[in-house]
């Protein structure tokens, strides 16, 4: 097979040298190396329009170099030059169309190490590199196989809460879970507070409420009413005048208490921008302290059912904390006139 002699394989992209076996492709005549060929020829998904590798490859005229792709899938071979999807258990990159075809990965009979042994199965800020698998099938890998420390080989912890609780917590089947999970042992592995979180400001305190932080939403919510008095003491009076066809103007007095307490409840929303992840965290550890240790006697399935219910966020704890917010105006209100 000396015409393939010095073409680049279509699975391993190394050159076909004499000596070496070589497969032939029946269908459409890609040559490769019969140690790298998997069943499957790495062209197959070009056969239904007629793709035949002798025509593409004929030609006196040099073809422009190969850019060598991060990745070869390793379903079809092929380079997977945009946004490939790995297997959670050994990292072997794929088309998504190929994984759709396969539905599981083509090396799943060595799947014996850990979920996270290498470091290219993880993004900076700890969560998985992962796309492929739903967040469910994510908590159910991560309970199996934490993340562990590089040098030790144990378990993370999170300020001593295990992998597991925090899952159980946070829910496994929401779409926050492998966020704030990577972001809660990358806190605890390295003291990092800050990480911007636009809606724990923007929505401060319901975004905080769905997160069933009951306490420190009642005290952002208050703290909220408290320095909207002032305006709500204009509106008051303005629409009362209204009513009588009287004009009110707004007074520089008030005018500046009302810039200055909203410049004060805006500083608040930058704050928590950046540290409500970090707030989260710290009552999550501290809840879940709590109930491991008041149901330190129940069998493991009851407390993690514990945990989920006390822990996963709900949407109608935000309807509470608007129906506290309007409780405390309409008091306020009252109070006012």
């Amino acid at each position: 097979m000396q015409e393939y002699f010095d073409k680049d394989c279509a699975l391993c992209g190394e050159k076909m040298k004499d000596g070496d076996d070589i497969a032939v492709c029946p269908h459409c005549g890609t040559p490769v190396h019969r140690a790298c060929w998997k069943g499957r020829c790495p062209n197959e998904e070009r056969h239904a329009e007629g793709y035949d590798w002798d025509k593409d490859n004929s030609g006196s005229e040099e073809k422009e170099e190969r850019k060598e792709p991060s990745d070869l899938c390793s379903v079809c071979g092929m380079p997977v030059d945009d946004r490939p999807v790995y297997c959670p258990d050994c990292g072997e990159p794929m088309h998504m169309a190929c994984f759709l075809k396969a539905r599981e990965c083509p090396n799943k009979a060595n799947h014996d190490g850990s979920y996270y042994d290498e470091e290219n199965l993880r993004n900076d800020d700890g969560s998985p590199k992962i796309f492929i698998n739903s967040y469910d099938s994510f908590a159910d890998r991560v309970i199996k196989h934490p993340i562990k420390d590089k040098d030790t080989g144990e378990p993370l912890t999170c300020f001593g809460v295990t992998q597991t609780e925090l899952v159980h917590f946070l829910g496994k089947e929401y779409l926050s879970t492998p966020r704030y999970m990577g972001i809660f042992i990358r806190m605890a592995m390295t003291g990092k507070k800050a990480f911007f979180n636009l809606w724990a400001g923007l929505l401060t305190p319901y975004y905080q409420y769905y997160q069933k932080m009951i306490g420190p939403a009642t005290i952002l919510l208050l703290a909220n009413v408290i320095l909207g008095i002032p305006q709500l003491m204009f509106q008051m009076k303005y629409y009362a005048n209204a009513t009588t066809g009287n004009e009110m103007l707004l007074d520089a007095h008030l005018a500046g208490i009302i810039n200055v307490l909203s410049f004060v409840m805006l500083i608040i929303q930058i704050l928590l921008a950046f540290f409500g992840d970090y707030l989260y965290m710290r009552w999550t550890v501290n809840k879940i302290l709590t109930l491991r240790e008041k149901y330190k006697d129940l069998p493991e399935a009851e407390y993690y059912g514990i945990l989920e219910r006390k822990g996963n966020p709900k949407w109608y704890y935000t309807l509470v904390g608007l129906g506290f917010t309007l409780a405390a105006y309409y008091v306020l209100s009252l109070f006012l006139m």
